[in-house]
């Protein structure tokens, strides 16, 4: 072995390190401890120095850089092992222990975003429409906006200049809702599964941008957890798209959907649909391919689409068809004209058992062509203002308008007035 090997100090403890003194000294024993106090004063002043520096790091935020010395190796603090309540605790996740203000940031942003879904719920119960012209001036962000007033914590939100965080955005709306939707159709198939038995209910139609869709609901048996009370619950699932209407393809869709769900299909016992040749049809219809699958589940045609086509059939008889006529265009004579509706207006005021039999309505309603409630409701309403109505057509025309005369002469007719009774 070379001298100069067997010249270095041999470092055997971590006290020696901090405390060695040179082996080859050839000084005075006098001058060995003068020299060697001197190292130990100057190795104690670095010493402190590391505490010090180690302290410091152990509570700052950049706990994980080490201390920057050229003494020596640098040795882990095992300090922060002594104290193990943070490691074996399980009331909440580490990364709460960690940082505060994370934990802090994440209730925040749970008050933030439950006020936004609040909001949208809201615009649902009430069917408020959730946007507006522009979406600073939408329905959704005044409701927001109203709700922030005395609230810190939401006006700085809507106060922050970023939009990407702000959570109000079409993009975010729709992912809410489509998760309020999921929640609700949750609970809606819980319920159904929950009973014993269920019925399916579909009906298909046209929308307004002419794509073929299939609303489909539930009618079950619910009983009351508190009272023990048995109820008849009908409820709304989903609307489905289908891209075509035969028997076979909107079969098909209506099982997968309820699967899809998690219904259980096996509970099933009725299905009620229109009389249309693909959904009642005996061979090819949707009922006739959910019977081969579910024996169980009988088709009842629609009772409201029965009575709907009895009041169609009914109404096609000469005298009906001219009430219906005569009344629609008596409605539109004053609902068109100021003049003649300040008329009907006049008499209304001035008889009031009519008026209170109006049951609040202060106009005559118009029919509509598909939905038959709306017919029954516009012929009530004009079968109960009918004194008005005459004595309103009889004003006008002693005013010269020859058209209220013309109507006046249809109303007098007893065809009319027995057609328009029954």
């Amino acid at each position: 072995m070379s001298s100069s090997k067997r010249d270095k100090p041999k470092w055997q403890t971590l006290d020696n390190f901090f405390t060695k003194t040179p082996t080859n000294s050839s000084n005075s024993d006098s001058h060995a401890e003068t020299q060697s106090a001197s190292n130990q004063d100057s190795i104690d002043s670095e010493t402190s120095k590391i505490d010090d520096e180690l302290s410091l790091s152990a509570t700052s935020e950049s706990m994980s850089k080490p201390v920057q010395k050229n003494l020596g190796p640098s040795y882990p603090d095992i300090s922060l092992l002594k104290d193990s309540t943070s490691l074996d605790s399980k009331d909440e996740p580490i990364i709460y222990k960690i940082s505060e203000f994370k934990k802090t940031q994440v209730n925040r942003n749970r008050h933030i975003l439950l006020k936004i879904m609040k909001s949208l719920l809201l615009c649902g119960k009430q069917n408020i429409a959730i946007r507006g012209h522009t979406p600073e001036r939408s329905n959704f962000v005044a409701i927001l906006n109203s709700k922030a007033q005395g609230y810190l914590i939401l006006t700085e939100h809507l106060a922050n200049v970023n939009r990407r965080t702000k959570y109000t955005s079409p993009d975010i709306q729709n992912e809410i809702i489509n998760l309020i939707g999921y929640q609700i159709r949750t609970d809606i198939v819980d319920k159904c599964n929950s009973s014993k038995f269920f019925a399916l209910i579909a009906d298909e139609s046209t929308d307004i941008s002419t794509r073929e869709q299939v609303s489909v609901c539930l009618r079950f048996i619910q009983r009351d957890s508190l009272s023990g009370d048995v109820s008849i619950k009908e409820d709304f699932l989903v609307f489905i798209m289908a891209t075509s209407t035969k028997g076979e393809h909107l079969a098909g869709l209506l099982i997968e959907t309820l699967q899809g769900a998690g219904v259980n299909i096996a509970k099933m016992r009725a299905q009620g649909y229109d009389g249309a040749a693909n959904m009642s049809g005996k061979y090819n219809g949707v009922q006739a391919r959910i019977s081969n699958i579910i024996p169980e589940a009988t088709y009842v045609h629609c009772k409201s689409h029965c009575l709907n086509l009895a009041v169609v059939h009914s109404c096609k008889d000469n005298s009906v068809r001219n009430v219906m006529t005569v009344v629609q265009e008596i409605e539109f004579t004053f609902d068109y004209s100021a003049k003649r509706l300040q008329a009907f207006f006049d008499e209304l005021s001035s008889d009031a058992a009519t008026k209170e039999n109006m049951e609040k309505r202060t106009k005559l309603r118009t029919l509509c062509e598909t939905r038959w409630t709306s017919r029954a409701d516009a012929l009530y309403t004009f079968k109960t203002a009918f004194p008005v109505v005459v004595h309103s057509l009889e004003r006008l025309q002693n005013l010269g308008d020859e058209k209220a005369g013309q109507h006046l002469a249809s109303l007098m007719r007893f065809q009319f007035v027995i057609a328009l009774v029954v």
